[in-house]
């Protein structure tokens, strides 16, 4: 209602968009995309396309995912949304994002094509690193991407990463083991957050904002980055691949067009 003043126990955080957020966390994809696509751009293009096998239309999980995000992003542009319901939805947002397999496992593929490994269906597995177990739920996943991201010389995806995901805080929404101030998220039962050498339960809107706007611009700018690096491929373009015999490269077709990059083929006849 216009004029209405606002109670102070509403949360006082904006919500966020493409261009808010954390600045040191925007464009932090795109020399990952540019160095794995130099170093073999088969297994690139196997990344951008996320090779599963064959698949019918309508499976697609980061599509939804995406469009979830779209979604709630545009909803939270509703100026008569109440700060609480607005923090609400951001945090349910912020739970989803960080559940989704592709936040890690795009970005862990284009680390494994820097450091000259293959494209994966499964990043994540056991054994693909030394001594590695597999790595099956966000915090590990996350752990996993910082680990790559150190080895192969991409300080700034390790620091994203390492940032953005507060398993105690995702932890104390789904299990609706919280509430709200003006100021704070309170985890009720649970672990606390440690920040800056104290766990409290109490958990400032002023620290954790910054890394939750970081998880959704993160997955905007991946999904971004993604349909624009398929763009690019408007015509059938001739690679060496390794797809021979014994990981022997061999030339192969990346099939491009008005939609971009769509799969790939043996090279046709001249």
């Amino acid at each position: 209602m216009a004029g209405q003043a606002r109670d102070s126990s509403e949360p006082t955080a904006s919500h966020t968009s493409a261009s808010e957020g954390s600045a040191d966390q925007v464009g932090v994809l795109a020399p990952l995309f540019r160095r794995a696509r130099q170093a073999d751009e088969f297994e690139y293009a196997c990344t951008l396309l996320r090779v599963r096998g064959l698949e019918a239309s309508g499976w697609d999980p980061l599509e939804e995912s995406n469009q979830l995000v779209q979604d709630l992003v545009g909803a939270m542009d509703d100026r008569s949304m109440s700060p609480r319901f607005r923090m609400r939805l951001l945090l349910f947002l912020y739970c989803h994002i960080t559940e989704m397999n592709d936040l890690y496992a795009i970005p862990a593929n284009l680390l494994r094509v820097c450091a000259g490994d293959r494209y994966v269906t499964s990043p994540f597995e056991a054994g693909l690193s030394a001594g590695s177990k597999a790595a099956n739920v966000p915090g590990t996943k996350a752990k996993r991407v910082v680990e790559m991201a150190t080895a192969v010389g991409f300080p700034d995806i390790a620091n994203a990463y390492d940032y953005f995901l507060i398993n105690r805080v995702r932890n104390a929404f789904y299990h609706s083991a919280y509430t709200l101030t003006a100021d704070s998220f309170n985890i009720t039962s649970g672990p606390g957050v440690t920040i800056d050498r104290v766990t409290s339960q109490s958990v400032p809107f002023s620290w954790l904002l910054p890394r939750v706007e970081a998880a959704v611009n993160l997955s905007l700018q991946l999904v971004d980055t993604l349909v624009h690096e398929r763009r690019t491929y408007t015509a059938n373009r001739l690679i060496m691949g390794r797809m021979g015999a014994n990981d022997e490269a061999i030339p192969v077709e990346l099939v491009g067009g008005e939609q971009g990059l769509l799969g790939f083929q043996s090279p046709s006849s001249q």
